[in-house]
């Protein structure tokens, strides 16, 4: 994988980006913030300042009406774990050789200092 399929910055196929985001391959447990519920856990395909990319198998997706517009709390578990939380701001469902998969892009709104300096650790090592 080359430098530029690792990295990348403002548009990447129409899209307008803030943050630098760098593939990673880690997994999330993602839950509901207020309740503490546990909804999955999933891979982390990307991440950046402003939120991840999480996939899972179609099957262990929660119901969109729970979830949408939902605080959530995401676990990343990584070399220093990640602790935060965010929305769901899009989601897609598609058939691939494994399987029915669907994906999260997942906002993320809340960490603290300690979790956001991990963060761009990772970030940066991953670079």
């Amino acid at each position: 994988m080359g430098d530029t399929d690792k990295i990348y910055y403002g548009q990447h196929m129409g899209e307008k980006r803030a943050h630098k985001r760098v593939i990673v391959s880690c997994d999330v447990r993602v839950g509901l913030a207020e309740s503490g519920e546990a909804l999955f856990v999933g891979d982390v395909l990307n991440i950046s300042q402003g939120g991840v990319l999480v996939e899972i198998e179609a099957h262990k997706s929660p119901d969109h009406t729970r979830i949408l517009a939902k605080k959530l709390s995401l676990d990343i578990d990584c070399k220093n774990p990640i602790h935060c939380a965010g929305f769901i701001v899009w989601s897609a469902e598609w058939s691939s050789d494994n399987g029915p998969r669907k994906r999260f892009g997942i906002k993320i709104r809340e960490m603290d200092e300690t979790n956001e300096s991990r963060l761009i650790e990772l970030i940066e090592r991953s670079s």
